[in-house]
């Protein structure tokens, strides 16, 4: 997957607010920033999660498009004055009872967490 195709910025205006990403059947943006509370534990996710208003937390398979661009997302994320991804972010998907779907954002890997840790979110723009 070259991402050249499937990164560009998003913007309102002349204002950059994100990175959009498209491909696997998915079009989203990226918001520059974490959430604002540092430490989510799943149940958080579940409550904070609002995909009906167009603002969600990713899901499993977002998250997986994530993990295939992740250099070159953090490196346009920095070039528009964001913040990367660094670090256990949440998905909106849970495993089980017990574990959730998490991304990281220094590997770009996807791996199961236990509901109860707590971990950063990073907000989408979901594109109808």
């Amino acid at each position: 997957m070259d991402s050249k195709d499937y990164l560009r910025y998003a913007y309102k205006g002349k204002e950059i607010v994100g990175v959009r990403l498209s491909g696997m059947g998915e079009s989203f943006t990226v918001s520059l920033y974490d959430g604002v509370a540092k430490g989510y534990t799943q149940a958080d996710v579940i409550r904070s999660n609002k995909p009906k208003t167009g603002v969600a937390i990713p899901n499993k398979k977002q998250a997986t498009l994530m993990c295939t661009v992740m250099n070159d997302l953090n490196l346009m994320l920095e070039k528009a004055g964001g913040q990367i991804m660094s670090g256990w972010y949440w998905t909106s998907e849970a495993y089980d009872v017990m574990d959730s779907w998490a991304f990281n954002g220094d590997h770009g890997v996807l791996d199961l967490m236990q509901d109860t840790r707590t971990l950063a979110v990073r907000f989408i723009a979901i594109h109808q």
